[in-house]
């Protein structure tokens, strides 16, 4: 079965060791450039290391369609075995408090829990 990164959990070799990227998050608005840049993001990832760290201090607005992307995009990596880490401290406060609204930190770990507001809620599907 394969683990992720061409190894399989029957090779009992060690991972490839750790490549940091760093992704500088720009500004995410619903319009055609902005999924340019969503996909841009994906290509950056896709031919990264192991480890994606998601900076976004080039974000001045993260649309839905950015936050459900990049939630998605950072469960993907996890699922292939790699590992996320968000720079919290990189956010603005308008976009960190859209994020704690609709549940994406508490979905990644930050002790904020969501509430009831104008913002889409994060649902996490299992497979």
């Amino acid at each position: 079965m394969p683990f992720g990164f061409g190894l399989t959990v029957a090779d009992n070799k060690p991972l490839p060791e750790i490549c940091m990227t760093q992704i500088f998050v720009p500004t995410i608005s619903e319009n055609l450039m902005s999924y340019d840049r969503l996909f841009e993001i994906w290509r950056r990832v896709e031919g990264s290391g192991n480890r994606i760290v998601f900076d976004f201090s080039a974000c001045t607005f993260l649309g839905q369609s950015g936050v459900a992307f990049l939630g998605g995009l950072a469960r993907l990596v996890e699922r292939r075995g790699g590992e996320i880490e968000f720079a919290w401290d990189t956010l603005r406060s308008g976009i960190r408090m859209n994020l704690a609204q609709n549940g994406f930190l508490s979905a990644f770990g930050q002790r904020v829990d969501p509430w009831e507001g104008n913002s889409i809620p994060i649902e996490r599907i299992k497979s």
